[in-house]
């Protein structure tokens, strides 16, 4: 009935057990890993969960980072990445851009 293009869990506690991993949310967050589900693989992506990024607004440069690969994932198009200085730490938005440059 219902056929996802990819799965998308937030928070840990989702990533946690539609991944069936023990590490915790950032570990996981920002990579993409296959995921069996009724027989049917589909690719998955563990991000931040929103009440968390209302506790802590400086985790939303990194949720946007996860949203930036769901978008491009979704329209074929290439990952657009922002420039690092509309970022608070740019040494840090840099690492998250070099990990995620491969999609």
């Amino acid at each position: 009935l219902v056929k996802p293009r990819l799965i998308v869990a937030l928070g840990g506690a989702a990533a946690k057990e539609v991944l069936n991993v023990s590490e915790g949310i950032m570990r996981l967050r920002g990579k993409w890993r296959a995921v069996t589900i009724g027989g049917t693989t589909l690719t998955a992506l563990a991000t931040l969960h929103p009440a968390y990024l209302l506790r802590t607004p400086a985790a939303k440069q990194l949720a946007w980072l996860d949203l930036l690969q769901i978008r491009a994932r979704l329209s074929g198009d290439r990952l657009y990445l922002p420039q690092a200085q509309h970022f608070q730490r740019p040494d840090f938005c840099t690492a998250q851009i070099l990990q995620i440059a491969d999609i």
